[in-house]
């Protein structure tokens, strides 16, 4: 079994584990602004190197979490980086990539203190979702074009701290650190704010 179909049964688990439990948690909307940075890769195949600098570009996500200390989230997410790649074999043509995500997220916290007032918090997330893939290399005045699509799976980690107000407006802000496809260790910080109903 490939890890596509880990994941894809490890969400579902998940998303059936939250109706049970409804009744008694809390629970509202989120929305988290952020920034994607990707680190340096470097792969080779066919006897060529691809180097591909490090890419960065705005994050969304939309989700609806459940819980009170231990949290479910399903989210909406949306990225889009941009960047260079660089060919051992024609190291003068330039490429550039621009990767747009759209996947669908869960994400499982651990807030430290609770819902009222600050609470630190810490968790996990997966996300699966499709990746258009645009490439653009450009030489004097000859310009080539290529675009596809992969799927994507996230793993991410975070961390991040939260400030709910009595009325139940929540301000956060979270670094997650994630695979990103295949770049490891990309950055995630994002800030934004929930709603406790």
């Amino acid at each position: 079994m490939n890890c596509r179909k880990i994941a894809a049964i490890a969400l579902v688990l998940a998303l059936l584990s939250i109706p049970g439990a409804a009744a008694a948690l809390t629970s509202g909307p989120t929305l988290m602004g952020g920034f994607v940075r990707s680190p340096q890769k470097i792969q080779s195949s066919g006897g060529d190197t691809v180097t591909i600098n490090p890419m960065a570009g705005p994050s969304l996500r939309v989700g609806y979490e459940l819980g009170t200390y231990v949290n479910h989230e399903l989210s909406f997410q949306f990225t889009q980086v941009g960047g260079t790649a660089y060919s051992a074999a024609y190291p003068a043509i330039p490429a550039e990539l621009t990767l747009k995500t759209l996947a669908l997220g869960y994400r499982l916290t651990w807030d430290i203190l609770g819902k009222s007032g600050f609470s630190p918090y810490l968790g996990g997330g997966l996300a699966l979702g499709t990746v258009p893939l645009e490439v653009k290399a450009t030489s004097g005045a000859f310009t080539a074009m290529k675009s596809g699509s992969a799927t994507l799976l996230e793993l991410s980690l975070v961390a991040g701290a939260r400030y709910t107000l009595p009325f139940g407006l929540n301000l956060r802000a979270e670094l997650a650190v994630s695979t990103y496809g295949g770049f490891f260790g990309t950055l995630l910080p994002a800030v934004g704010v929930g709603y406790t109903l």
